[in-house]
């Protein structure tokens, strides 16, 4: 039986992982229901809940300098 992997690569060159999966690549991270704040994840780490559930994280930064967690840059 093999795994199959749950993960979406989006067509505009986004991708985006779910609570629970392993992280891909290290960076900030963004709920995809903008309910929970930005998060710097890890590469291998486990993708985090969002706000207390499972949420759809896309990536937004591989840079952990320049994204303020303090506001949300997005019209929350």
């Amino acid at each position: 039986m093999s795994a199959k992997a749950v993960h979406t690569e989006v067509t505009s060159g986004t991708t985006e992982y779910r609570t629970g999966e392993h992280c891909p690549v290290s960076g900030w991270w963004a709920p995809s229901n903008r309910k929970a704040a930005v998060q710097f994840v890890a590469e291998g780490s486990i993708m985090p809940v969002g706000s207390g559930m499972a949420v759809v994280w896309t990536l937004v930064k591989t840079s952990p300098s320049s994204i303020k967690t303090s506001s949300c840059s997005w019209g929350c």
